[in-house]
């Protein structure tokens, strides 16, 4: 009878379990006599899928997926104004993987420089540029200000191994935490790369997140995410580490240049700057030209001049190229014409402002107290005092100053605000000026569209 069963299940004869033997050994010691288990049919369904999990269909990271999605007139490689940057970026990544054929070395790198000097967006062009050559390559990339429980190299593993194991289809539980050693969480990362594909492309941003005090950082020294090239278990790797700070290297890595490399982005100067824009301009075509003329040749200049002489950060110079752009769009809708160079400037992904209102409330908060100054620049501690005034109008725990300087530092790092040092008066404390990069009335239209509790205040 068991002859008929259909195909592909199997019949397994199950006359004894395990617990109907134990059972059956407590009734002999009882003195009881044993009965025979009758017999039973169980169907068990053969395999259909491999269990290897190196054979299981791979799924794209995160960030391949923004890396293949950003590839526009407007992501060329290498960066304009970045171009000797973007040469030692691609042989760094040569130097790890070698030609086809020959033996593969991971290595490390660590790009530094002030915000807005294109140390992010250069590591992504040139992680596009090799995988454009090399399509097997993996790009993964975590930014240490985000998702990390705890903020540390202990969670930072962790995440790696989280984002891997999405790309790969694991399911199973780590067998490492927070509190595990970090060989075994350095150990545990490296095989969930492996599992990922080879070679593979890591980007650490805001690696100067994991170290709190770098005179005693312990386990949270930059040599423990070094190590990782070194893991028997890891595939060929190349590491980019990202920071603003010039000597973290030095002050969180004891061996410093022995196991890392790095590069130094320079404050963008103005003849850079100008590259940008007439980049930036001649990539839209038409548009370009309508923009370049709403903002006028002089404006462009003096606002070159300003950017290169106080910070040399690019992100506001293709801030203002955006507002050509929208001053163009109405001019255009003005006349009656389409609202598609509207939609392109609104949809950017270089516009600071479609992050907002994904920041925590109290950033929303500080934003919102920013927005509602007469003058488009603040003193730290102005602003300060009314950020704790409307803290207390909206009912919100008080923040510290150490906390409003952190989120006015993040800020900053989003291309939001500008800081700068104001000269000290005779027996007087220096003070630091917040000034708002971006248009006071557009920020308090996000704010009240993102956080119901600034609508009241901001309407």
């Amino acid at each position: 009878q068991y002859l008929s069963l259909p195909i592909p299940a199997i019949c397994v004869m199950a006359y004894e379990t395990p617990e109907r033997r134990h059972r059956g050994k407590r009734r002999l010691l009882d003195g009881e006599p044993e009965t025979p288990v009758k017999c039973q049919r169980v169907t068990v369904a053969e395999p259909t899928e491999p269990t290897d999990p190196l054979k299981c269909p791979k799924k794209a990271t995160q960030a391949e997926v923004l890396l293949d999605q950003g590839v526009s007139a407007g992501d060329s490689y290498p960066l304009v104004g970045r171009e000797k940057e973007c040469d030692v970026l691609d042989d760094f990544l040569k130097s790890c993987f070698g030609e086809p054929g020959q033996p593969r070395e991971g290595s490390c790198l660590y790009l530094s420089g002030g915000p807005g000097t294109g140390k992010t967006s250069s590591a992504r062009g040139a992680a596009r540029a090799w995988r454009a050559q090399f399509p097997s390559t993996r790009v993964v990339e975590i930014n240490c200000m985000e998702q990390l429980q705890p903020s540390s190299v202990a969670g930072f593993y962790l995440r790696l191994i989280e984002v891997c194991n999405l790309a790969t289809g694991t399911v199973a539980r780590p067998s490492v935490t927070a509190k595990s050693p970090l060989s075994s969480l350095m150990s545990a990362a490296a095989s969930s790369l492996q599992r990922l594909g080879s070679p593979v492309i890591l980007i650490i941003d805001e690696v100067d997140q994991l170290v709190k005090k770098p005179s005693q950082c312990g386990e949270n020294s930059l040599d423990n995410l070094c190590d990782l090239v070194l893991q028997p278990e890891a595939p060929a790797l190349a590491i980019l580490m990202i920071a603003n700070a010039v000597d973290l290297l030095i002050r969180a890595c004891k061996q410093g240049q022995d196991k890392c490399a790095s590069l130094l982005f320079e404050p963008y100067s103005a003849e850079q700057l100008r590259s940008i824009v007439k980049a930036q301009f001649a990539a839209a075509g038409e548009e370009g030209q309508l923009a370049e003329k709403a903002l006028g040749r002089a404006g462009i200049e003096l606002s070159i001049r300003r950017v290169a002489k106080h910070s040399g950060d690019c992100r506001h110079i293709v801030r203002l190229c955006e507002d050509g752009f929208a001053e163009a769009a109405r001019q255009k809708d003005a006349e009656g014409g389409a609202q598609d160079t509207k939609k392109r400037v609104l949809q950017s992904d270089n516009d600071p402002l479609a992050e907002v209102k994904h920041f925590p409330t109290g950033h929303q908060i500080l934003l919102g107290t920013l927005s509602q100054s007469e003058k488009q620049d603040v003193t730290f501690t102005d602003l300060f005092q009314r950020y704790k005034a409307m803290l207390s109008r909206l009912k919100q725990p008080a923040a510290s100053k150490p906390q409003a300087n952190a989120a006015i530092s993040a800020m900053e790092q989003r291309g939001l605000l500008h800081l700068r040092k104001r000269r000290a008066s005779k027996g007087g404390n220096p003070d630091q000026v917040v000034e708002l990069v971006v248009s006071r009335k557009s920020l308090q239209e996000v704010l009240c569209e993102a956080s119901p509790l600034l609508k009241h205040c901001l309407s």
